[in-house]
């Protein structure tokens, strides 16, 4: 059974996951919890989840990931993204001066994206 579009709707505007009533599963809703982790979510009250119906839980893994952006076409700023990130202080340095018209990025290759105006662009 997939979720209901009330379901839907409470998990993509309210972030509010409606689970039905069951028996109690403990293994069952620490994989889920580790699950949503992984796509950055969290559960404030996991030991309340039941057994969870599998198409239901696909269906939910579908809008948190569409939350997350996983049907845009986009490629990540940071080609390395989230292993290799620059410190927020020098990438905001290097970023005005670049505005200026002074290159401090380098290669971009290691860049998704214009570096600067952090634009898509297809020669990146």
């Amino acid at each position: 059974m997939d979720l209901y579009i009330l379901d839907k709707i409470a998990l993509r505007h309210l972030r509010c996951w409606v689970n039905r009533a069951g028996q109690r599963d403990l293994l069952q809703s620490k994989v889920l919890g580790f699950e949503l982790g992984q796509i950055g979510f969290k559960i404030d009250n996991l030991e309340e989840f039941t057994s969870i119906n599998r198409a239901e839980f696909e269906s939910a893994l579908t809008v948190l990931n569409e939350i997350r952006g996983s049907n845009v076409k986009y490629v990540p700023l940071f080609s390395r993204f989230p292993d290799d990130l620059p410190s927020d202080r020098e990438y905001l340095i290097r970023r005005i001066l670049g505005f200026f018209g002074l290159n401090t990025f380098g290669d971009r290759s290691k860049f998704g994206a214009d570096p600067i105006t952090q634009m898509q662009r297809d020669d990146l």
